[in-house]
């Protein structure tokens, strides 16, 4: 078993922490927020003082617990990688027998309470997830979970459990071959941290284009509009009804709602420091649609009019097929929908996306001789000339090769 320098990088697997995050099982957090974070795309979060308490006592308590039951303890521990699945790695706070670890922390009455009437894998699904982590990559037998409650020590012994880790392993495999392939896991949207996801997925607004909401979409934002502001379980779904329009806009400027009047718009806003910091945030709301162009219709030649409606995402697979004709593989999709082909014998590559590169994109992109093609082109092109526009630009990637 590999054992890790304690400053290692946390991009390259997966800790026990992160453990109920990857399985879709965090109350906090949700899979493709900690994708951000482990590709290098997530913005840095502050740590809450809450945060910064545990941390605090947790020598202190765990050394407490030692003496009150004259249990001698190994800690700190060293951070170790799994034996078969190298993914997955973890720190535990402590050991305190040769098959057995513990976990410590920091609690509210309520959450206790809430475990002492359902149960840990009900009330706090996370800490399970965390310690039969630990034991997987440990292999141990079993975690004390001792938690401080007020002035009180509290705990609660977790036995290994190898099919439920079995099933983490899967799981948490499933989110790394995300990671590694650099394509976005899923969001639950109904789900807490669903906002916060597609917002991490999406921190910019790199465009000012709208695109039109799909049917789905404008339920949502009608269904979010009727909710109003909560605090409770509905103000949860509300925030999830959000999420679900937010992802389908992307990184573009807004939506359009289907009456042609209004849009659902992003935008880029300064707060102003008072209490805090200066800080940027894109504000969310409904407004009267600017005339801003819609990427999602373009005009072409049909047989019975001077035009017709085309969707982004067919440009998008029109594209791929050409480029899969010519003898091009996709190689990889990004997170912000860049799709990157790579062709097997010259190591030709294009990348096909509705927006300019970012620095660090446009850096790889120069190292490896990558080559663009825009779809807000395209449109242009086909707005311009109709669809034999089209065709004619898809031909490009075959003769360059």
């Amino acid at each position: 078993m590999e054992l890790l320098d304690p400053t290692f990088d946390r991009s390259t697997g997966i800790g026990a922490s992160e453990s109920a995050i990857a399985c879709g099982m965090s109350k906090y957090e949700q899979a493709a927020e900690l994708y951000q974070t482990k590709i290098g795309e997530a913005v840095p979060k502050d740590e809450t003082e809450l945060m910064l308490f545990g941390k605090c006592i947790e020598a202190g308590g765990i050394r407490f617990w030692s003496e009150l039951n004259e249990t001698p303890v190994t800690y700190p521990l060293p951070t170790k990688r799994h034996p078969v699945h190298q993914f997955m790695f973890a720190t535990p706070d402590a050991q305190i027998a040769p098959r057995r670890g513990l976990q410590f922390k920091s609690m509210d009455y309520s959450v206790a309470k809430a475990i002492d009437a359902h149960g840990l894998s009900e009330a706090v699904p996370w800490y399970v997830f965390q310690c039969q982590h630990e034991m997987s990559v440990y292999d141990w037998d079993e975690v004390l979970l001792v938690a401080l409650v007020g002035r009180k020590l509290r705990e609660w012994p977790i036995e290994r459990n190898d099919r439920l880790i079995n099933m983490m392993i899967e799981r948490e495999a499933v989110f790394w071959d995300h990671v590694t392939r650099r394509v976005p896991p899923d969001i639950d949207f109904s789900k807490a941290g669903a906002l916060k996801a597609v917002q991490a997925l999406y921190p910019e607004v790199s465009n000012g284009s709208v695109v039109r909401l799909s049917d789905d979409s404008v339920a949502a934002w009608e269904a979010y509009e009727k909710l109003g502001k909560d605090a409770t379980e509905i103000g949860k779904q509300r925030e999830g009804y959000k999420a679900f329009v937010l992802n389908e806009i992307g990184e573009n400027y807004g939506g359009l709602l289907p009456d042609g009047g209004r849009m659902v718009r992003r935008k880029l806003t300064q707060r102003k420091g008072y209490t805090v910091e200066p800080s940027e945030y894109i504000d969310v709301r409904a407004v009267k649609y600017d005339g801003s162009p819609v990427l999602s219709e373009s005009y072409l030649d049909s047989d019975d009019s001077d035009s017709a409606v085309v969707f982004l995402s067919d440009i998008v697979d029109r594209i791929d097929s050409r480029l899969r004709a010519a003898g091009f593989i996709l190689h990889e999709v990004s997170p912000a929908g860049s799709r990157y082909y790579v062709h097997g014998t010259e190591d030709l590559r294009f990348r096909v996306s509705d927006h300019e590169p970012n620095e660090k994109t446009a850096a790889w992109m120069a190292r490896v001789d990558c080559r663009d093609i825009r779809t807000t082109d395209v449109l242009a092109d086909v707005r311009a000339a109709g669809f034999g526009a089209l065709t004619t630009f898809l031909q490009l990637p075959v003769s360059l090769s």
